[in-house]
Formats: C-alpha cells, structure tokens, sequence
C-alpha cells in the first residue's frame, strides 16, 4: 500500500469508527433497531458487500432466524425467507460459530452441488459471504454476515480484522437491552471507542497490523 492509500485507508477507518461508535453511544431503548440496520449499512457499504444481516440462534428449537438486514439499492430482501432455518441444513457453519471462529465462503458456488449450505444461498444469488459470531458470555447466541450477490468478493485480512471489531461491538448493542446494562455498555463502547481511536490515529505503514490486531484484544 503506498502512502497515499494507506493515509486515505485509515481516514476512513477513523471516520467510519466513529460514525458506529456514534450510534451506538447515543442508542436507547427505543431506537436500537434503527440503530443496527443503521450500523448495518454503514459497514455493509463500506466493505462493498450487498446485503448485511444479523441472525439468532435458537438453540432451544434448533433453528436460526435473521433478525436484522440491509440491502444494497436492487439487491432483493431476503429477512422474509429466512425463519426458523432448521440448523442441521448447516451444520458446518453452526460448529465454526460454535468454535468462535468466523465463517468466509469467497465462492460458493465452488461448494458440492448437492451441499445443503450452498442450497440455502444459491436461490438468494450469493455468491461470496462472510459471517462473524456473537459471543455472549462465553456462548455463540447468534452471527453478523455480509453477502456479496453482483460479484465475488475475496475480503482482505485487514477488511475480516475491521468485521470482526465491528461485530464484538455489535454483539454487545444487541445483547443487553434493560436498562442497567445499556447504561454499562454505553460506558463501555465509549472507552473502547476512544482506545481504538487512539491506536488508528498513531498508526504507520510499518505497524498498521499490529494496531489491528490489538484492537480485537480489547
């Protein structure tokens, strides 16, 4: 990456940090929701990806159920089609969330024909997708994902590092919802926000990794 891209690069990282971080400090009770499909867009957006979405697992029932979605202009709904999605159809993909791991598929129509994952994508017209779970105490109760229907997209490492701070952020919003927890996480993302501020603001060409890396500690 030359200097001016890399410049350029982390502007809009900063920029884009601080947007989230925005929405998320000023959410409450009332506007939550509008605040993820916000959050959703603007991430989805930025990494190029056509539709952006949250799911929750019910474990209980054994099944998934898209709670959240944002589609690029043309790019059709899908939140309607997919309920109660029986979790044996995807059972790889439930052992990789559950092993706190993120799911990428950059070709899916390079999976088995008769593959029950690729069954489930193919009549969306996805072609590539990245998902990230939720982790809540300890237990994976859900996952952000991003799809890309007009072309495959091949997400780089330092675009999986920016998903993955966005969906620990993320998972956090969604999951504390009464009133004396949204109060804790408030304080909590303002703090966050601001370490990850300061190690974009410092970062260099010869450290940028490094910076990205410990931001996923935090």
């Amino acid at each position: 990456r030359n200097a001016t891209n890399f410049i350029a690069y982390k502007n809009k990282i900063q920029a884009l940090t601080a947007e989230i971080s925005s929405e998320f400090v000023s959410a409450n009770k009332a506007n939550i929701d509008e605040k993820i499909n916000r959050t959703l867009a603007k991430m989805g957006k930025f990494v190029e990806a056509d539709r952006a979405y949250t799911f929750d697992y019910d474990w209980d029932n054994d099944v998934c159920n898209n709670t959240f979605e944002w589609c690029e202009n043309g790019i059709e709904a899908e939140i309607e089609n997919l309920q109660a999605i029986p979790l044996d159809y995807m059972t790889d993909w439930v052992e990789t969330h559950q092993k706190h791991k993120p799911l990428y598929l950059d070709d899916v129509f390079a999976l088995p024909a008769d593959d029950t994952v690729r069954a489930i994508l193919e009549p969306q017209g996805v072609k590539s997708l990245i998902t990230f779970p939720f982790i809540n105490n300890g237990q994976c109760v859900g996952f952000v994902g991003f799809d890309s229907v007009v072309k495959i997209h091949k997400y780089s490492q330092k675009e999986q590092d920016l998903l993955l701070v966005f969906a620990e952020m993320l998972v956090n919003l969604t999951n504390r919802r009464n009133a004396t927890n949204f109060i804790a996480y408030k304080n909590k993302i303002q703090a966050l926000t601001a370490e990850i501020s300061s190690e974009f603001v410092s970062a260099n060409k010869a450290n940028i990794d490094e910076k990205i890396n410990r931001t996923l500690a935090k």
